[in-house]
C-alpha cells in the first residue's frame, strides 16, 4: 500500500487504484475451516444460503451445492439464527451425496 500524494492521502494499492474496505457479517458453522465471511449488502435472510454455497465449495469443490436449507431457530430478539444445510455433490440418480452442517447467523439488529 503505498499513499498517493495527489489524492489527498488516501490509501491505494499497488496499481494507484483506491483501496476500500467491504463490510462482512462473520458466519460461524460445524464445517472445517474458518468463519464464512458475507457482505452486509446480503441480506439477512439470504446470508445463510450464501455462507452454505460457499462452504459447499470449499469442501466438494466446483460440484459443491446445497440440498436443503432449514432454519432451526433463533434468539428471542432475533439477534441471532441457527440454520441446518445439506451440503455434497451430485450423486448418480439426481440426488446429492454429502453432510448436514450448522450455520450460526448473526441478525440485521446487531451489525447494523
Amino acid at each position: 500500500m503505498t499513499i498517493n500524494p495527489g489524492a489527498g492521502n488516501r490509501p491505494h494499492n499497488r496499481k494507484g487504484l483506491e483501496m476500500y474496505t467491504r463490510k462482512t457479517v462473520d458466519v460461524d458453522h460445524t464445517a472445517d475451516g474458518g468463519p464464512v465471511h458475507v457482505p452486509l449488502s446480503v441480506e439477512p435472510n439470504d446470508r445463510a444460503e450464501y455462507a452454505a454455497r460457499i462452504l459447499a465449495r470449499r469442501e466438494y469443490g466446483r460440484s459443491g451445492r446445497v440440498g436443503a436449507l432449514r432454519h432451526d431457530c433463533s434468539t428471542t430478539d432475533y439477534s441471532m439464527h441457527t440454520y441446518e444445510a445439506f451440503v455434497g455433490y451430485p450423486a448418480a440418480g439426481g440426488g446429492i451425496c454429502g453432510r448436514s452442517i450448522w450455520l450460526y447467523v448473526p441478525g440485521k439488529e446487531s451489525h447494523e
